[in-house]
Parts: C-alpha cells; sequence; structure tokens
C-alpha cells in the first residue's frame, strides 16, 4: 500500500441547532474518491500536522471533563484509524509551557517552551514508535527576545521567530544562534 497517494481532511462545522460537528474523510488516489472515516470528539488546537511512521499526528484538546487535556490524534494511514497518544508527563498548565509540534531526523517531535517573559527555555521530546516512549533531549536556552518555535531542521537545528518577527535558527551542534534577515522582493 502506497501511503503516499492518501491525503486526509477534517472538516469543523456548526449545525442549525448550533452544535459543533467533526467530520473525517480520507481521499484515495488510486480510486479517485473520498470516503468518511470514524470521526472523533476533539478539537484541534494546532491545524499543523506532522506526518511520522506512516502516522498524521495532530495537538487537540479533549472534550467532556474528562478530556480536558492536550494530548496527540493520531490518525494511521495503513489501518485508516484515529487513535489517542498522550504527551510526555508534564504538568502543561501549572507550568505555563507551550506545545509546538515537529518532526526531527524521521520521529514525531514536541517542542515545549516558556510562554511569557522575555527569555525562552525551550525543550525537545522524540517519540520513539517501537517502544511507544517519550525521549527528553537536554533543554536549550534561556534566548532573549524569542517569540516561539516553529520547528525542527534535519540536522537538530530548532526554528524559532523574535519579537520583531524575524527568523532565527539554533544550532545544537555549535551552540549558536543565528538571525536572518528578510529580503522583501517586489514582484
Amino acid at each position: 500500500m502506497d501511503l503516499g497517494t492518501r491525503l486526509v481532511r477534517i472538516l469543523h462545522s456548526y449545525d442549525e441547532l448550533n452544535v459543533f460537528r467533526i467530520r473525517a474523510e480520507m481521499y484515495s488516489l488510486r480510486s479517485d474518491s473520498w470516503r468518511e472515516v470514524e470521526p472523533f470528539s476533539h478539537r484541534i488546537y494546532e491545524a499543523t500536522c506532522v506526518a511520522s511512521n506512516g502516522v498524521l499526528h495532530w495537538i487537540v484538546f479533549g472534550t467532556g471533563s474528562s478530556q480536558d487535556n492536550e494530548f496527540f490524534l493520531c490518525f494511521d494511514l495503513r489501518y485508516e484509524e484515529f487513535w489517542r497518544l498522550e504527551l510526555p508527563n508534564i504538568d502543561f498548565y501549572r507550568s505555563g509551557l507551550c506545545t509546538k509540534l515537529a518532526e526531527l531526523d524521521g520521529q514525531l517531535g514536541l517542542i515545549t517552551y516558556t510562554h511569557h517573559g522575555w527569555d525562552k527555555v525551550v525543550q525537545v521530546w522524540l517519540f520513539e514508535y517501537e517502544t511507544f516512549v517519550w525521549e527528553n533531549l537536554p533543554s536549550v536556552g534561556p534566548f532573549s527576545g524569542i517569540e516561539r518555535p516553529l520547528g525542527c531542521g534535519m540536522y537538530g537545528q530548532i526554528y524559532m521567530e523574535d519579537k520583531t518577527g524575524m527568523l532565527v535558527l539554533y544550532d545544537d551542534n555549535s551552540d549558536e544562534l543565528i538571525r536572518f534577515r528578510l529580503v522583501y522582493a517586489d514582484l
């Protein structure tokens, strides 16, 4: 089965009674058609999706009093089903950490960072599919003037945005922070 020939779309809407509805569909290039897959009852927190190990991942919030925490909603392209993956054992609410999905060296990654304050400390977690264990990499920072991480590069770099909207790269190998000047071109 060629997993690259599939596409998943998730539709959020409100019905005529103002009830929130979610519909999930999968497109197959082979059959040139869409079909509905078993829905889920979670609100996607961040529209960014990361593909790793044949699985699509989103950060979501549960619905209902017992599920009001963040976790990964996963869609397995092989088995065409959704399932839940818990985030690392961190109390995100008490610690004030924010989350960002990432892919690092073919693995699912989670970047956590402090939301408040001028200095940001960044922590990267990698998920090992064979053991179903989160690996906590050494934290980096604090970085002054950083707004938020954007993702990871091919060689372990962390891309970030500073408070002025400028792109910043942290290179773990050299422990260097590089700021890129944006150049605009009229087309």
